[in-house]
């Protein structure tokens, strides 16, 4: 049987973005983790996995809504939403930079895919 999707991920690798500031508690509970992304095909999930991996080899990982077709779609992402199996990501856990940002969904065959920013706000 033919498939009419893949499960791939959109990886930004080798990235060596300090994060420490979002140690501070007060600012790790109000930040999120921006990603624009938009498509030319709706992927045939409306489900994203988010993953975050930190300088030590964690990876922490989120599902958020994904964008359909024609638009660009920003996912925050909170941060304190991240989880490593059953840890969630904590604000001590920023002394390690981030090194790593994927979505991953069942992507239309034949879409063109962009993620146009990737941001850390507070």
């Amino acid at each position: 049987m033919a498939s009419d999707d893949t499960w791939a991920n959109l990886v930004l690798d080798g990235l060596t973005k300090n994060a420490s500031i979002l140690t501070d508690p007060g600012l790790f509970a109000g930040a999120v983790l921006e990603l624009a992304v938009s498509t030319s095909r709706s992927p045939t999930s409306g489900w994203a996995v988010v993953q975050l991996g930190l300088a030590d080899g964690r990876v922490f990982v989120v599902e958020r809504l994904l964008v359909q077709a024609g638009g660009e779609r920003r996912l925050q992402v909170p941060l304190a939403a991240f989880a490593s199996g059953q840890a969630q990501l904590a604000p001590a856990d920023l002394v390690k930079q981030i090194q790593q940002v994927a979505v991953a969904t069942a992507w239309g065959v034949g879409a063109s895919v962009t993620v146009d920013d990737i941001s850390l706000r507070w």
